[in-house]
């Protein structure tokens, strides 16, 4: 029952179908697509808001990531 890992399991978007170990290509491809957001925010959001949201945003961004890494 238990197959040979695919190419895209690292992400876990479907429920394992084989013994899994530790890998960090799940937490780079977060890290990536957390960060390509946020470009795009910076680019084109963030210069219509106040200082204080974006201060706001940056904090709890840092947090996330800081939360996340901790947790990974």
């Amino acid at each position: 029952m238990l197959g040979p890992p695919g190419k895209l399991d690292c992400l876990m978007l479907t429920p394992p179908t084989h013994l899994t170990h530790k890998s960090s290509c799940t937490m780079i491809a977060y890290l990536c697509i957390f960060v390509f957001s946020h470009i795009i925010l910076l680019l084109t959001v963030y210069p219509r808001l106040p200082w204080y949201v974006d201060l706001a945003e940056f904090v709890l961004a840092i947090s996330c990531l800081v939360f996340l890494t901790l947790t990974s």
